[in-house]
């Protein structure tokens, strides 16, 4: 059955798009899209919070060199370790990343990596899971930012031990057909 949890402190602004993780009973939320309804502004959000999940207590966290303000973003844990991973998203309706960072919650640090040729193409709403120690993979997304909507599907594995992307497979769609036909 739900019920409506009552948190202390200020709270995130109400969002979609955001990206969240569990760490040490601890929820983070960064990022997300939001739109005053009045003065029809649009605003994406690069301010990380974290809800204590035992005290219902929330704090906003300021953190120098913060990735640009984004929605569509995935945020993903390390396994065995206290650092987050962020890769891609939306800036505006039409300018899509393939940035990727790394957060270290308790040193309370940001960092950027480079990328190079082997980094998927700037996308918004793909997944990103972890699958050992040092790998992640990376499926899908799409990115409007051409006046064409490109869906993706590709899938890329992140290689921490190497530092660096590899696609694994990349499956083309015909654009005028419907891929979700069998």
């Amino acid at each position: 059955m739900w019920s409506q949890a009552k948190g202390v402190g200020k709270t995130p602004s109400g969002r979609h798009a955001h990206a969240t993780v569990v760490w040490k009973k601890k929820i983070l939320f960064f990022g997300g899209y939001s739109k005053n309804s009045k003065t029809d502004t649009q605003y994406f959000h690069n301010d990380y919070y974290t809800l204590d999940t035992g005290s219902l207590k929330w704090s906003r966290k300021r953190i120098s060199n913060a990735p640009p303000p984004r929605a569509g973003h995935t945020f993903t844990l390390l396994p065995q370790a206290s650092r987050c991973i962020l890769f891609g998203g939306s800036m505006s309706l039409l300018d899509y990343s393939n940035e990727l960072y790394q957060l270290d919650f308790e040193g309370g640090k940001w960092y950027k990596y480079p990328s190079n040729q082997l980094t998927p193409k700037p996308r918004h709403g793909h997944t990103m899971n972890v699958i050992s120690k040092h790998q992640m993979c990376l499926f899908g997304g799409y990115n409007f930012s051409q006046g064409d909507c490109d869906f993706y599907n590709d899938l890329h594995l992140l290689d921490f031990g190497k530092n660096f992307f590899q696609l694994i497979v990349k499956i083309m769609i015909n654009k005028n057909s419907d891929s979700t036909k069998t």
